[in-house]
């Protein structure tokens, strides 16, 4: 897809949290419009033209040829890796619910400069979270050990339903980071994801209510009816 397909489609990645949406570095494109005109858009020429490629899907009105981003300087960061592993009999309730409670304090640990991405796989009895890519700036009063406490806090009240680990990982510099995630072989990933923005409140307001949601559309040993998920979901959304 290329820096233009990222950052047109919105540009979310591992820096998001630190320097915002790739859509929202972008100073000036030219464009060929569909009527063969080579055009440039910034906030001042084509303005409208030049609000619609930052994330609305910029290939739909017309060919960007090149872009103008912003730079940054590269940070000073931190890599953890966290593994959540549901323990033998635990149920579906109880694991989601763990995750949930997990979800809930994503807020207060992005807020100590902590970012990344995560996998959840296999039914409950085989279940895991895996966390990679988690950055840590080194700001005047974050440390690893202050930004991974939530995470600890929740998960070691959860002792009887998971077991869990923190590593550290040592990587220094985000172009080692980029080159690893997310296969730990070295190799460049050729997988290809979709991001979701969704509001603090969501994770941190009504957990149960998120709870029944993730057991809905998550892992499970039998798959779920889909008139069950859809009026979940849809009822979910009546809530708030």
């Amino acid at each position: 897809m290329g820096v233009v397909g990222w950052a047109t489609g919105g540009g979310h990645g591992f820096l998001t949290g630190e320097y915002g949406m790739g859509a929202d570095s972008i100073l000036e494109a030219n464009i060929v419009t569909p009527a063969g005109d080579v055009i440039t858009a910034n906030s001042y020429l084509n303005s409208d033209i030049f609000w619609a490629i930052r994330g609305g899907g910029g290939g739909t009105f017309g060919v960007v040829v090149n872009l103008t981003l912003k730079a940054y300087p590269a940070p000073t960061l931190t890599v953890l890796g966290l593994d959540v592993v549901a323990k033998n009999g635990t149920t579906e309730k109880a694991w989601w619910k763990v995750i949930s409670k997990l979800h809930g304090v994503f807020p207060e640990v992005q807020e100590q400069g902590m970012t990344g991405y995560y996998t959840i796989g296999g039914p409950p009895s085989s279940s895991t979270l895996t966390l990679s890519g988690s950055l840590l700036y080194y700001k005047p009063n974050a440390t690893v050990d202050l930004a991974t406490r939530p995470i600890k806090r929740v998960l070691s009240a959860a002792n009887g339903t998971v077991d869990y680990s923190i590593t550290q990982l040592d990587i220094s510099s985000i172009f080692d980071l980029v080159k690893m995630y997310p296969s730990s072989s070295g190799r460049p990933s050729r997988a290809i994801t979709a991001s979701r923005l969704i509001p603090a409140r969501v994770v941190k307001d009504n957990q149960d209510l998120l709870a029944q949601v993730l057991e809905e559309v998550g892992s499970q040993a039998l798959a779920p009816a889909v008139s069950g998920a859809t009026d979940l979901v849809r009822n979910s959304l009546s809530d708030t």
